[in-house]
């Protein structure tokens, strides 16, 4: 056959494909003869090939259809319809295949399939009830949604007898008479759209919109949908009686009330806006919702902006975010801004209610707290919770730059002396005036913190060599040379200063530090202001840590 692929083949072994064949898998002939047959056969159909020929089957099996995929050279599958014949090939039985490509067909079959299924779906899956009736007023289809809301029992949904359905249905309304008066008016004007609103007995209230159902230019029947919109109506009834309590809580509240109308793009502040801001508002007290963004921060405007309206797009009920807020003066305070989200029936965000509170107090004090956690008070100097916080840092920065740092480990000597001579206020200044030179002889990358007593560390990121660490040591003890001025007296105090370099000393903070102590008591026993880099030989349990 001139459009068919043709192949022949013994125990999976390909004995001859024609062009078509080649043509069909993207293989040449000499590809498809070297493959093993199951090697075109997509997996899902292998079982049903692995039977073909097989002594088993009936012989009625020859000239079988079948429709199976297969796998192009590119990985692409295809739809064949494959004839099975059993024939004698080279002295041997065979199978002879005859197949044709159907692809084409098969995704249009698809295709087909997914539009009405998709249909189908989209009007079950509608929040409306939907009713079609043809030319006459008789039911022609209707969904789930619409029995539901009209509580049609199980007997007049089997029946489908329009006039049982339309009986049952005009004994729960409210008004059946300006219903049938409406039905009459779409009977004479078949061509025209409409839309009413159904009242029941039990207080559900239905808004009801139509339009002619037209086929080859004629009208053939009319589809209507139903909306329950119960609880709309109430909800806006609700909120009608709560904007006098609404502008009450807006005057009790020191915090700026903001209402914004989603649909209007209205953006509605009180009056505590003016006091906590300063901004002048207009006589609707309304702004741009614009100019709102505009005086977040900007580093923190674009976070703001996405967590609103990622709030907005989702089904949460509340929204909460902390920024800085621009005044009028231009100055910047910490607001806590929240707000509720009112969504209409299909979960819409159509209104959010909030208030706008200034934290900046709190966020001082949080500030202050936290300072307090992590500085030393006397010194000023980042504390041993801080230091090793950014010894980690740069620990995992230099294991993927392949870079050295340096720990130090140091301390004022005899500085007990001194404080027991002079006093523990003239031996805090020392320790003042110490920290002050360590920290002028150092980078603006590096970390000098005191760990406590008399003992500083010191953090000395991305260096090259060795030596690099070593100068910053000989800087220090140059800097410590100049006499301290302590109750009007001069003293000359040194320090001793121990060295553990990453990775040669240690790969984690806790071993660089105990080794840096380690060497700071060899520094010691070498005799003081010196400094000394830590060796395998040195006995780490000499320090105190």
């Amino acid at each position: 056959t001139v459009n068919a692929a043709a192949l022949i083949y013994h125990r999976r072994q390909l004995r001859y494909v024609n062009s078509q064949t080649e043509a069909l898998t993207g293989y040449t002939r000499e590809e498809l003869l070297a493959l093993d047959l199951y090697d075109l056969i997509h997996r899902d159909f292998l079982d049903i090939v692995k039977k073909w020929g097989k002594p088993r089957q009936p012989r009625a099996s020859a000239g079988s259809k079948y429709e199976v995929k297969i796998l192009t050279k590119t990985g692409e599958t295809r739809w064949i319809e494959a004839t099975v014949d059993i024939i004698k090939f080279e002295r041997k039985a065979s199978i002879l295949i005859t197949a044709f490509d159907i692809s084409d067909r098969k995704l249009a079959k698809l295709e087909l399939e997914t539009s009405l299924s998709l249909l189908q779906a989209t009007i079950e899956s509608t929040a409306d009830g939907i009713l079609a009736v043809d030319g006459q007023g008789k039911v022609v289809t209707f969904n789930r949604k619409f029995a539901q809301m009209w509580q049609l029992p199980d007997f007049l949904l089997d029946l489908r007898d329009s006039n049982q359905i339309l009986g049952f249905g005009i004994n729960q309304l409210k008004y059946p008479e300006i219903f049938l008066n409406r039905a009459q008016e779409l009977s004479d004007r078949p061509a025209a759209e409409s839309f009413d609103i159904i009242e029941f007995k039990d207080g559900r209230i239905l808004e009801r919109y139509s339009l002619p159902q037209r086929t080859g230019g004629k009208i053939t029947g009319r589809v209507f949908s139903f909306r329950d919109v119960t609880e709309r109506l109430q909800s806006e009834e609700k909120l009608r009686k709560s904007e006098e309590r609404f502008h009450l809580l807006t005057r009790a509240t020191n915090d700026a009330v903001w209402d914004f109308d989603l649909l209007k793009n209205e953006y509605w502040l009180s009056k505590e806006f003016e006091k906590v801001f300063g901004y002048k508002l207009n006589e609707t007290q309304t702004i741009e919702l614009e100019s709102w963004w505009l005086n977040i921060h900007p580093e923190e405007r674009e976070r703001v902006m996405s967590s609103f309206y990622e709030t907005m797009s989702s089904d949460a009920q509340c929204w909460s975010e902390e920024y800085s807020f621009r005044r009028a003066d231009g100055g910047y305070v910490f607001v806590l801004d929240r707000g509720y989200i009112i969504r209409n029936e299909s979960g819409k965000a159509v209104r959010a209610i909030g208030t706008m509170m200034d934290i900046t107090q709190r966020k001082q004090a949080e500030e202050i707290i936290r300072y307090q956690a992590v500085y030393d008070q006397l010194t000023g100097l980042p504390n041993r919770i801080l230091f090793n916080e950014r010894l980690l840092a740069s620990l995992k920065k230099a294991k993927k730059t392949k870079k050295m740092l340096a720990v130090m480990f140091l301390d004022l000597d005899r500085f007990k002396k001194i404080n027991d001579t002079l006093g523990h206020a003239a031996g805090d200044r020392l320790l003042e005036g110490f920290a002050g030179r360590i920290s002028d002889t150092l980078r603006s990358t590096d970390t000098v913190a005191r760990w406590g007593g008399d003992e500083f560390t010191v953090l000395l990121p991305d260096i090259n060599c060795l030596e690099d660490a070593v100068k910053t040591a000989q800087r220090i003890l140059n800097n410590l040379k100049p006499a301290f001025k302590l109750e009007k007296q001069a003293f000359h105090v040194s320090s001793s200063i121990g060295i553990a370099l990453y990775p040669d000393d240690g790969e984690d903070a806790e071993t660089l530090v105990k080794n840096a102590d380690a060497a700071l008591y060899r520094a010691k026993e070498m005799g003081r202001n010196n400094y000394q880099l830590y060796t395998s030989t040195i006995n780490p349990q000499g320090s105190q840590l």
